[in-house]
């Protein structure tokens, strides 16, 4: 992302951000940018805390506030360090893409960004172009030549191929990587090699498919079952592969599988966890039929549920269309994910559920609820804020009731009037006590706001001072602010100025 007579500045910190399909949630994927700029070594302790606090603040903010101010700490930092984005091709969430654009057009001199995709992704790659600020390295540039493709069957895994070989297969695979190296991996246990280097051709797709199943039949019974039935995964660990395959005898599978090359890719240096190339994860699923597909799913989500790692548990937990399940998962992580701002995550959960479901469920439809209200839908909200209520359980906790009155104040100030909200507000407070300071502080700032309609200044301001208490002991940067200023204009027009 820098322009070329940059790129002699030596760079000796880099941090690497592999993405997946549950990385589209603006704050999930701007927590994690943040999460791996201060894991390099040497950065200060303290970088991207400001983005953090926005990001943690229930008050939804625009993505370029909070990459500003990632953007003022990145600027102030004494190291130039590049930042990979891998995988970049799976984010499609739109606010994601604007995120990075804002980035991109407003580049720290010490950023270097790095962006690794299948496909050209929305950014303004044209404008960067024309100022010289981007290098791409596409498809052609990737492909291996016929010395690089000898150098890497006959010097590295010594096959002792001809040169008519090396260009046949080359050829064929058109100096892709991926095939050549499959390719070797096949003929490792050929008997007669000329034969088969003849025998294949077709387009990467083709060639692939042809070539996985030349792998999988080399390998062991055992490995074949190990490698359909923790296909489910997008990412593997020895533990979790027991729990699949329901044996204990994982965690050198899957050191052979790397020692062999077999399209599998460490994520850390402690080799914990892992990953399928994608291409060869797609072709081992379609091996797998629906019943034990759903089979591995539900053994994946009640391991990950057991970890206390419940997005993931929800994402098995849809796949294998076993809705009660997945709405119990749901429920337990539906007020963090809430609070986290992750409104994206918990709408995507939600909708996989049927409406009826979610208006039936009073936390499914309190949450609802809030993620309409957010996005300034005060009808739909209004409408699951009624479902939640008229099937609140009797014997719920007060924090549930709380959380509730609190929505429904918010909506009543919109749709029937401040009196009602006073009411709802008072009800969330009392039923909150000190169990909640999120939701004990957004009830006191729509009694606020309340009072304030109401043209009772006085009461207002005890509203405020209540919620500025909460967000005190909160840490919420962005919370603090709004309280704080409904605060000062409220002692302001009861004559308190200092």
């Amino acid at each position: 992302g820098q322009s070329v007579n940059r790129q002699s500045i030596i760079v000796n910190h880099i941090a690497w951000l592999s993405l997946d399909e549950s990385d589209n949630d603006l704050n999930r994927f701007l927590t994690y940018f943040v999460t791996a700029l201060s894991r390099i070594e040497g950065m200060q302790a303290d970088i991207g805390a400001d983005a953090l606090s926005m990001l943690q603040s229930p008050q939804p903010l625009p993505p370029t506030a909070v990459v500003s101010a990632l953007i003022n700490d990145i600027t102030r930092l004494p190291d130039a360090f590049i930042l990979v984005l891998d995988d970049y091709h799976v984010i499609i969430e739109t606010t994601i893409h604007q995120a990075i654009t804002f980035l991109l057009d407003n580049m720290p001199p010490n950023l270097y960004l790095v962006i690794t995709t299948r496909t050209i992704p929305p950014l303004p790659l044209p404008r960067l172009r024309a100022r010289g600020q981007l290098t791409e390295i596409d498809q052609q540039a990737l492909r291996f030549t016929e010395a690089e493709t000898g150098s890497l069957l006959n010097d590295i895994l010594q096959l002792k191929l001809t040169t008519a070989q090396i260009a046949t297969l080359n050829s064929r695979t058109e100096g892709w990587i991926s095939g050549l190296q499959m390719a070797a991996v096949s003929m490792q246990n050929q008997p007669d090699v000329a034969q088969f280097i003849e025998t294949f051709s077709g387009s990467h797709r083709y060639i692939f498919d042809y070539l996985v199943e030349e792998v999988l039949a080399q390998q062991s019974e055992t490995t074949q079952n190990f490698l359909r039935k923790t296909a489910v995964l997008s990412h593997l660990r020895a533990d979790l592969c027991d729990a699949l395959l329901e044996t204990v005898q994982s965690q050198p599978i899957l050191e052979q599988l790397e020692a062999a090359h077999l399209f599998i890719t460490p994520l850390d240096d402690q080799r914990e966890w892992y990953r399928y190339h994608a291409m060869f994860v797609d072709v081992l699923r379609q091996q797998l039929p629906d019943n034990e597909k759903r089979t591995q799913h539900q053994r994946a989500a009640r391991w990950f549920a057991q970890q206390g790692m419940l997005p993931e548990a929800i994402h098995h937990a849809l796949a294998t269309r076993a809705l009660d399940n997945a709405a119990q998962l749901i429920k337990q992580a539906a007020h963090p994910t809430l609070m986290r701002g992750e409104y994206q995550t918990l709408q995507r959960w939600l909708h996989a559920l049927p409406d009826e479901m979610v208006r039936s469920q009073s936390r499914l439809a309190l949450y609802q609820g809030w993620l309409y209200f957010v996005s300034g839908q005060i009808e739909k909200a209004a409408a699951f804020a009624d479902a939640a209520n008229i099937n609140l359980p009797a014997d719920a906790p007060p924090v549930q009731r709380g959380r509730l009155d609190c929505l429904r104040a918010w909506v009543s100030l919109h749709q029937t009037g401040a009196e009602t909200a006073v009411s709802l507000a008072q009800s969330a407070i009392h039923n909150l006590g000190d169990s909640d300071n999120q939701f004990r502080m957004l009830a006191a700032m729509v009694l606020g706001e309340a009072h304030d309609m109401m043209g009772d200044t006085q009461a207002a301001v005890m509203a405020y001072r209540d919620g500025a208490r909460m967000v005190t002991a909160m840490g919420d940067m962005i919370s603090s602010q709004l309280v704080l200023l409904r605060l000062a204009i409220g002692l302001n027009e009861t004559g308190r100025r200092r």
